[in-house]
């Protein structure tokens, strides 16, 4: 899997390096030669991002677009470089949580094993790979639920009944301003660059059907961002579900 990963990445202008052959244009009517990294490169696409532990409470995820570390204190979006920008990264707390301990959930097939240096004892083998990750109880009946859906990345706030939805709050890091556009999307940037959040759904279950309700983001006085959903049954579970992008 390491290896599929390498060559996914691996841009065509380090392919060519040093072969002279790379540069010279074919003659006319030569067939172009199959690219023999495709396969490679179609088989790591198809692999969906998982979530790995670090250390008990701790998770990181792999094979999303950025890497996202899920903490104690918070959830970390790693931002690669691009365009002449250096890499970054956009922390998000939330604020009044508990102490955020993460748990794996939908243990996938897979396992993971690195092997860095010579010291055995550093080397870490088998290591799970899960395809959803919680934090159960953040804020008093409210869990936080973390997901990939088609390599994309999801998160769920879930609120048993009874639960406060003035508390579900996200604060970004210092440098961070969130605004929200037209069409209801959350935009985070640093002035370099933005990270979305397309605009949330929100659902509860009623006579055994889902049944959407109307939600929105909203920015409150401090600069952390909450919801609106209207509408609601405070007396039965309420699920809200933004989508990441980036």
């Amino acid at each position: 899997m390491l290896l599929l990963k390498l060559v996914a990445l691996l841009p065509p202008a380090a392919l060519c390096a040093g072969l002279a052959l790379c540069a010279a244009p074919l003659p006319s009517g030569t067939p172009a030669a199959p690219d023999r990294n495709a396969p490679a490169v179609q088989a790591f696409s198809a692999i969906p991002g998982w979530f790995e532990p670090q250390r008990p409470g701790v998770f990181v995820s792999h094979g999303h677009a950025p890497t996202v570390a899920l903490q104690e204190r918070g959830i970390f979006f790693s931002l690669p470089p691009g365009d002449g920008q250096p890499a970054r990264v956009l922390p998000v707390s939330l604020p009044g949580a508990h102490w955020l301990r993460w748990t794996g959930e939908r243990k996938l097939p897979g396992t993971t094993s690195y092997f860095t240096g010579s010291d055995r004892a550093l080397w870490r083998t088998g290591v799970p790979q899960f395809a959803r990750v919680r934090a159960p109880s953040v804020w008093p009946g409210v869990d936080l639920l973390i997901y990939s859906q088609a390599r994309r990345m999801e998160y769920d706030f879930v609120l048993a009944p009874g639960s406060d939805l003035r508390r579900v709050r996200m604060q970004f890091g210092p440098g961070w301003r969130a605004s929200i556009d037209a069409s209801g999307n959350l935009e985070v940037t640093d002035g370099s660059v933005i990270f979305r959040q397309f605009k949330p759904l929100a659902w509860q279950h009623r006579a055994g059907q889902r049944v959407e309700l109307a939600s929105s983001f909203r920015l409150q006085h401090d600069g952390s961002v909450g919801f609106d959903v209207r509408g609601y049954d405070p007396a039965r579970e309420l699920v809200i579900d933004p989508v990441l992008g980036f």
